[in-house]
């Protein structure tokens, strides 16, 4: 499969998900995505899990149907001051602590407004998140990424959980 073809599947099984498949996929990426904020957070001293954690707790509440829509912008602010810039961490580690906030970020979004392109967006940060550790593997050939075992387990993985299937 080449990044075209992922690309235009994620989009058509995104946009057709439900809200409850949409969101279960989210916590799971976003889980997935957690520990690379972590080390980031621990290498510089800088961010706070926690918020991230609070985050995912937020989105499983609201897949057990208890949704603070008051409590949203709130978090989505504190979570938004602990994402790294990464003109501030440039460093692989600050890519995979930018993306998994980000993907946090997104995901306060699809509660809020159940828009499935955050669920599209949360897709493609866990999949940049593979692509940037191909990079620091010093994998750089677009075609090798695309074809290395772990980018496509990646969309594999992301596929199969979008399938409504």
């Amino acid at each position: 499969m080449t990044y075209k073809d992922f690309i235009q599947q994620l989009q058509e099984q995104t946009s057709a998900l439900s809200y409850e498949k949409g969101l279960a996929m989210a916590i799971l990426l976003c889980r997935k995505l957690l520990p690379d904020y972590q080390a980031f957070s621990a290498t510089p001293g800088w961010g706070d899990p926690r918020v991230l954690e609070e985050a995912i707790q937020c989105c499983e509440a609201a897949r057990a149907g208890v949704v603070n829509k008051e409590g949203i912008d709130p978090l989505f602010e504190r979570l938004y001051r602990v994402t790294p810039d990464t003109e501030d961490f440039g460093d692989y580690d600050g890519s995979y602590g930018l993306n998994a906030a980000a993907a946090l970020l997104h995901a306060l979004k699809y509660v809020k407004g159940k828009d499935p392109t955050a669920i599209y967006a949360i897709c493609t940060l866990y999949t940049d998140t593979t692509d940037v550790k191909l990079h620091e593997m010093d994998i750089e050939d677009e075609k090798e990424i695309e074809n290395h075992p772990l980018m496509q387990e990646a969309w594999r993985l992301v596929l199969e959980l979008s399938s409504e299937h």
